[in-house]
C-alpha cells in the first residue's frame, strides 16, 4: 500500500498513538460467556462466535484482525468485516476488507436503505447483517471519517518539522550563508572561492576553510536551535497526542512523568482512551 493510502504513519507520534490503541485492543482476550438465570456467568468452551476467532479458521489471526479493524478506523474511517455463513446461516469465517474495496450504499431519502457493494466478492448486495462496519467519528452514522481528517494540519505541520530537521542534518548541520567582501573581486576569484568553499562542506563533510583577508562568512537562515526544532517537534507529538486521547508519557515525553503519576498515566489510558474503542 502507497504512502497517500495511510499517509502519516512515517511520522513517529502518529505511528506510536495508532500502535498504541491498536495493539491495546487486539491484545484482548475474546471469550463467549453464558449467564444463568441465577447470574452467574460460565465460558462456553465450544460457540459458533467463539470459534470465528480460532486461528486455525482464519487466515489471519484474532490478533491481526482486531488490530486491522482499529488501524483502518484511525486511518480511514472505516473498517469492514465481511462474514461469511454456512448453508445453514451459520457465521464460519470473518474476512477483513481493505476499506477501498467497499462502497456503502445509503439512501435515506427513499427507504432509509443500506447496503454495501463489494466488486472482489461479486454483484451481490451485502446486507447489514452480513457484514461488520466499524467506525469513531461520523456525522450520519453510518460514513466514518479518518481521524487523520481531523489532525490535517497538524500532521502537515509536523512533517514539516520533521523534513526540515531532516534537510538540516543532511546538510551537515551547515546553514546557507552569503561571502562578503570589501574588495571587487573578478570572475576568477570568484569561482575559486566559492569551488573552495563547495569542495570543503560538499555531502555533509566538514571541515575548515580560510577565506582571504577582508572577506566574512554571513548565515542567511536560521539555526536549528534558534528554530526552536526540538521545542516545535515536542509540542507536535503533543498536539497529535490530543487528537488520539494519549497521554504524552506512553510516548516518551519524560517531562511529562513522574515515577508517582505512572499507575495513573495506565489507568488513564485504559479508561478514557481504550475503553470507547474497546466498546
Amino acid at each position: 500500500l502507497s504512502n497517500a493510502q495511510y499517509g502519516g504513519m512515517n511520522i513517529p507520534a502518529l505511528f506510536a498513538c495508532t500502535q498504541l490503541i491498536s495493539d491495546g485492543v487486539a491484545s484482548l482476550p475474546i471469550v463467549v460467556k453464558k449467564k444463568s438465570a441465577r447470574g452467574k456467568t460460565s465460558v462456553v468452551k465450544s460457540h459458533p462466535v467463539g470459534d470465528l476467532f480460532d486461528d486455525k479458521n482464519n487466515i489471519l489471526t484474532k490478533f491481526d484482525i482486531l488490530k486491522l479493524i482499529v488501524q483502518s478506523v484511525i486511518l480511514r474511517g472505516n473498517a469492514f468485516v465481511y462474514i461469511e455463513r454456512t448453508n445453514e446461516g451459520l457465521p464460519k469465517a470473518l474476512r477483513f476488507l481493505e476499506s477501498s474495496d467497499v462502497t456503502i450504499v445509503y439512501t435515506k431519502e427513499k427507504r432509509n436503505e443500506l447496503y454495501y457493494q463489494v466488486p472482489i466478492l461479486g454483484k451481490m448486495r451485502v446486507k447489514p447483517s452480513d457484514m461488520l462496519h466499524f467506525k469513531k467519528n461520523t456525522y450520519d452514522g453510518v460514513h466514518g471519517i479518518s481521524l487523520l481528517n481531523f489532525a490535517k494540519r497538524t500532521i502537515s505541520i509536523a512533517s514539516a518539522t520533521d523534513n526540515q530537521s531532516e534537510s538540516f542534518f543532511k546538510n551537515g548541520g551547515n546553514l546557507s550563508g552569503v561571502i562578503k567582501s570589501q574588495n571587487v573581486m573578478s570572475a576568477k576569484q570568484r569561482h575559486e572561492i566559492l569551488s573552495s568553499w563547495a569542495s570543503t562542506y560538499s555531502n555533509g563533510s566538514n571541515g575548515v576553510c580560510i577565506l582571504p583577508f577582508g572577506m566574512e562568512y554571513q548565515p542567511i537562515s536560521i539555526s536549528s536551535k534558534d528554530a526552536q526544532q526540538i521545542e516545535s517537534r515536542q509540542f507536535n507529538v503533543e498536539d497529535i497526542c490530543r487528537f488520539f486521547n494519549v497521554n504524552p508519557v506512553l510516548l516518551g515525553l519524560a517531562n511529562h512523568s513522574s515515577y508517582s503519576n505512572l499507575e495513573d498515566v495506565q489507568n488513564d489510558f485504559l479508561g478514557h482512551t481504550l475503553q470507547p474503542w474497546i466498546t
